[in-house]
């Protein structure tokens, strides 16, 4: 993610101070701040230890230790490998950590006055509390005033560039993204304030899923104050004011024992029982530190009852800061004693956008099928009993200087879900199997929008999982609500429609959930069933920028028209003539998009797709043939078995001695034995598509 993705306000310093800082009770005035100290820096390195030393001697922070943060050996490796570290290294010249040049943590030692601390020491992902970047260089300020830019401040929401272009000034900025985005990441937090000083200069800075704000640049030397005062303030503000979240905790020793425990007993009972494994069970464990353990207070919306998770890495996390956010997390319940699925995430504050808990509430009671067991959940309530929101977009009011990317600032509100596990739908023991559960995923949609006029909006090869039973399980009801003739395209790129992505003013209607199920279908078959990949553009499973998505649509209809998707490519009849029989389908009703087909009578009437496409009959017919065909087969294979077995030639021989199996000793092979290696373990969508490439 790019700082220009980000939406970035500018205000005044004193304005940042009094909106996001404001104490709650009466403070003294803080220590004054030898600020020329740090004027005459001569390298980034010796900035970071002198502010360092200053604020010690300050006395501007008490309880908050400032240091100079480094990373253990395997921890650098490990971030390194998963980073791009060859993107930034193109294009900032080196790798970019994702700690701060000095990092802040709350005080745990009692400070020893006669001896010289260490400056350095690893860093604590689970307690930074502030980041900060130091630099000397005046091409370093990563952002520009409207003086700067000499931009009239006519239009308060132009698209310029707040960000000063300089290599030096965009490496700060990558500083500053990158440690925002691994500490949201790490931590259980509403917000983060960042703090950034540069010749001279310093801005303060706030995060939230909804943007960033950045204060305009003042003169620390000339106005000592200004950074003293936000020192001060930052330092006598309460957890939840600095944007930890009062409800997530620190694990303790024990607590953290129990929830590896559990999750290496899921592990072991998986491998032992060849069960479809429990997902994302091995990404949920971190033995490195650099994810800490946390304690969550889960809250019923319906019951008001509090329940306690243990969590630790999130096995799906977001690639973005401004955004729902989303982290799926395996978590202990510690009243219940079992594992569970925990979903941390931001909804849009939109009223019409309405909370998941309370969708699936309605979904419950209207009897709809294939729903996920929802053990509790709802909005994350802040200390005033209201829920947590953002603030950054609180502070757009149409005259401060904003450079927005897009046509509007989303404010959220934190939701929590707990349900039952499930697993993913790569998982299906044989083609029957998958072909039930999308025959089951269409009736849920068609039941949905029969009882509660609502779309599921976001159908895709994630949200369609299993129970432990191999039944269907329709889950990721967030995206869900009404056709909204205003609201664009809602959905996961690789699995929309051709309709919406060919329309960029398109709006999610019936047709398009039932037509991402034949995306689902094929994508689950190719990765699953597959004999060969000749000939399929495995791009039409890609995600992509919307600049791409119209051509994306295009190599959608070219893969259905052309036969690729289906011709010779499974060993099951059955499902290759369901991906037949749907291609052609789909293909004439985008042909009758453009050309509606003439009014015609009679056996060798063209059926009008216009007018079956938005059916879950229609579909659902089809994918019904398809089991009968499937268990034709089924019944056919047991047949020429038995055949086999009648005719073969019964000779009776006098009973052996038993045979002692010494060490050692091999068992035959059996010919014909199912592999099971993708069958019991979720693999990634990405590296799915990496290993299609190269097998073609």
């Amino acid at each position: 993610m790019a700082f220009q993705q980000v939406p970035l306000g500018l205000i005044s310093p004193r304005e940042f101070l009094s909106r996001f800082m404001a104490p709650d009770r009466r403070l003294p005035s803080p220590p004054s701040l030898n600020s020329s100290r740090l004027y005459s820096c001569t390298s980034n390195e010796v900035a970071s230890t002198t502010l360092i030393r200053v604020l010690d001697d300050s006395q501007l922070c008490p309880g908050l230790k400032f240091y100079l943060p480094k990373l253990k050996k395997r921890q650098e490796e490990v971030l390194r490998a998963e980073s791009d570290e060859n993107f930034e290294n193109n294009k900032y010249g080196h790798y970019i950590p994702c700690h701060p040049a000095v990092a802040v943590r709350k005080q745990k030692e009692t400070r020893v006055k006669s001896k010289r601390r260490s400056l350095t020491e690893y860093y604590d992902f689970g307690t930074t509390v502030l980041a900060i970047e130091a630099a000397v260089h005046p091409d370093e300020d990563p952002f520009m005033d409207l003086a700067d830019s000499g931009t009239s401040t006519s239009s308060p929401t132009d698209n310029i560039a707040l960000e000063r272009r300089t290599l030096k000034a965009s490496v700060v900025r990558a500083r500053l993204l990158k440690s925002a985005q691994a500490l949201f990441l790490r931590q259980h937090r509403t917000r983060l304030f960042q703090l950034v000083l540069v010749s001279g200069g310093a801005r303060f800075i706030l995060f939230d899923r909804a943007g960033a704000i950045v204060s305009h640049r003042f003169d620390y030397l000339k106005t000592p104050e200004i950074l003293a005062d936000f020192l001060w303030r930052f330092a006598h503000m309460t957890d939840a004011t600095r944007g930890q979240d009062p409800s997530a905790a620190l694990a303790t020793k024990q607590q953290a024992s129990v929830f590896t425990e559990a999750v290496r007993d899921s592990i072991r009972v998986d491998d032992d029982h060849r069960q479809r494994t429990v997902p994302g069970a091995e990404q949920s464990l971190d033995n490195l530190g650099l994810f800490p353990v946390w304690t969550i207070r889960v809250v019923n919306d319906a019951t008001g009852a509090a329940s306690q998770l243990v969590t630790q890495r999130p096995f799906a996390m977001p690639t973005s800061l401004c955004c729902r956010g989303t982290r799926a997390y395996l978590a202990y319940d510690l009243s219940a004693q079992r594992l569970v699925f925990f979903k941390d995430s931001w909804r849009e504050k939109d009223s019409r956008a309405r909370p998941e808990f309370d969708i699936y509430q309605d979904l419950r009671a209207s009897g709809i099928p294939c729903i996920p067991e929802i053990m509790y959940g709802g909005d994350v309530l802040g200390p005033d009993g209201k829920p947590q929101r953002t603030v950054v977009d609180e502070a757009y009011d149409g005259k401060t200087r904003w450079r927005l990317t897009d046509d509007q600032l989303r404010g959220r509100l934190h939701h929590r879900l707990v349900q039952d596990i499930y697993y993913p739908l790569e998982s299906v023991s044989d083609e029957r199997e998958l072909i039930q559960a999308l025959h089951d995923t269409i009736l849920v949609i068609e039941k949905t929008h029969q009882m509660l006029g609502i779309l599921h909006r976001d159908i895709s090869s994630n949200n369609v999982m299993l129970d432990s039973q191999g039944r269907c399980i329709l889950g990721d009801w967030d995206h869900a609500g009404r056709p909204e003739p205003d609201v664009g395209a809602i959905g996961t790129v690789p699995f929309l429609s051709v309709r919406l992505l060919h329309d960029d003013t398109a709006h999610n209607e019936l047709i398009d959930d039932l037509q991402s199920v034949f995306w689902v279908l094929n994508y689950i078959a190719v990765v699953r069933f597959a004999q060969h990949y000749h000939g399929l553009n495995v791009g039409i499973f890609d995600g992509g920028k919307p600049a791409e998505y119209v051509a994306l649509g295009t190599d959608k209809i070219m893969a259905m028209s052309r036969h690729t998707l289906y011709e010779g490519r499974y060993r099951s009849a059955a499902l290759n003539d369901l991906i037949r029989d749907l291609a052609l389908s789909w293909t004439r009703f985008a042909y009758h998009e453009n050309e509606p087909p003439a009014p015609s009578a009679g056996e060798d009437a063209e059926p009008n797709m216009l007018e079956l496409a938005p059916q879950p009959k229609y579909w659902l017919e089809m994918f019904a043939e398809a089991l009968r065909k499937c268990d034709a087969e089924k019944e056919a294979a047991r047949s020429a078995i038995a055949t086999e077995e009648g005719d073969a030639v019964e000779v009776e021989q006098e009973p052996e001695e038993p045979q002692v199996v010494r060490a050692g000793t091999k068992r035959k092979d059996i010919e014909d034995a199912p592999v099971a290696d993708d069958d019991h373990r979720q693999v990634r969508r990405s590296k799915r598509l990496r290993d299609m490439r190269q097998q073609k």
